[in-house]
């Protein structure tokens, strides 16, 4: 049976509420007696219950969850899922989540949700900083605040986030220029393709660019590297423009790097795919 605050009172011989301001390391306790109750918790195995701490001080903790809306990328969908199960066990600490999706392809639709995610006056932000300029203000703005900020998916390298949840963007680029010089095709070009506008504004989808540059300038692999945007990925005439350059291409090209999940509005058509060898840019950012 796990030891009780009223248990360590008893074994020390003093109040409750000296035990209580010793383990919470409030008020002012003599040297002894503090000792002597922290020797007794540690004997006993003391675990301090975060449940009922939390209860007590009755404060209500407010999260903002700032994603990309997933019913425009589905892509979305497994982050959202993951925080919504774990929504309901967080309540009892007096945790309260607020989704704030925006339209991942609209920049001014990303700066109305960070804008009421602001007035919200949260205690804690979630962020994919799906834009970086944008992004920079509002980590600022939290940071002169004292306001925590998580990013996801999405590294900014800046000392305004207090943490960051997802892949490396370099070492994805350079791990696709490694697997291209393995394999044994002798042709030099490849094809960095980016599905969606603004990308130069992702941080993400520049270093993943970069990555594999380094990579082809480091080793002398002797890549050409075209970069290739795709701003109306959801437009069939766009997708077979491309289809189109990939066949023209075809005896020159060593393969295909894709930056970003919407590859898949391509991939998915088999009409319009050839059997050019490909490369994605990261196993996490496929569907």
């Amino acid at each position: 049976m796990a030891i009780t605050i009223k248990d360590i009172a008893r074994l020390a011989g003093v109040s409750r509420g000296t035990v209580d301001r010793v383990l919470n390391n409030r008020g002012k306790v003599a040297e002894k007696v503090r000792l002597k109750v922290l020797r007794i918790a540690q004997e006993y195995g003391y675990t301090k219950n975060i449940l009922a701490s939390r209860l007590s001080i009755n404060k209500v903790i407010n999260i903002a969850i700032v994603l990309p809306d997933y019913k425009i990328d589905k892509f979305w969908k497994l982050p959202f899922d993951g925080i919504q199960n774990q929504e309901a066990k967080m309540k009892p600490f007096g945790i309260v989540i607020t989704y704030y999706l925006f339209d991942l392809l609209d920049v001014k639709d990303y700066e109305t949700m960070l804008e009421k995610a602001t007035k919200s006056k949260p205690d804690a932000v979630l962020l994919a900083p799906v834009f970086k300029q944008e992004s920079l203000k509002f980590l600022a703005m939290m940071n002169q605040n004292n306001i925590p900020v998580v990013c996801i998916n999405s590294e900014l390298d800046v000392d305004t986030a207090t943490s960051y949840i997802g892949q490396d963007s370099l070492l994805t680029g350079r791990l696709a220029g490694k697997l291209f010089n393995l394999t044994d095709i002798k042709k030099d070009k490849i094809f960095v393709i980016t599905f969606g506008h603004n990308s130069s504004n992702a941080t993400h989808i520049q270093k993943k660019i970069t990555g594999l540059k380094e990579y082809n300038f480091e080793n002398n692999a002797g890549y050409i590297i075209e970069d290739l945007v795709i701003e109306n990925f959801m437009d069939l005439e766009s997708l077979q423009a491309l289809s189109t350059q990939i066949e023209a291409e075809k005896k020159n090209l060593r393969g295909l790097f894709f930056t970003n999940s919407r590859s898949y509005h391509f991939l998915n058509n088999k009409d319009l795919v050839h059997s050019c060898l490909l490369y994605t840019s990261d196993a996490a950012d496929e569907e």
